[in-house]
């Protein structure tokens, strides 16, 4: 049995993210701070970062929708790249047909020259 219990991946992006939000949490108070030592009301501070907070969402929330559109369109065409007949028929073959032994292709048409041994 280990001493220590392992700390998975999960948990340790989990507790980075959660002091990168405290770290971000505590700079937005001394920048509140810092407003209200420059005589703005500490409300209009609040808000301004409210704001702000809003409005880097809404670029993520942007972003995020183009790249999901991107994707969207990404698996539509390859989706309808898998369904066309490119490279689907057979090839032609040797075989006997109406117009005798030729190469022939997957609908009945000779391809090939006609060779002829008359002797005449």
């Amino acid at each position: 049995m280990k001493a220590a219990p392992t700390v998975k991946k999960s948990e340790r992006a989990g507790r980075w993210l959660g002091r990168v939000w405290r770290g971000v949490a505590h700079r937005e108070v001394r920048a509140i701070d810092w407003l209200a030592a420059r005589r703005v009301p500490a409300r209009v501070g609040q808000l301004l970062f409210l704001g702000l907070k809003l409005i880097v969402l809404a670029l993520l929330l942007y972003s995020m929708f183009w790249i999901a559109v991107l994707i969207v369109l990404a698996l539509g065409v390859m989706k309808f790249a898998g369904m066309t007949d490119l490279g689907d028929h057979p090839e032609p073959e040797w075989r006997t047909g109406p117009a005798g032994f030729g190469f022939y292709t997957h609908d009945g048409h000779r391809i090939d020259p006609r060779v002829h041994d008359d002797d005449d």
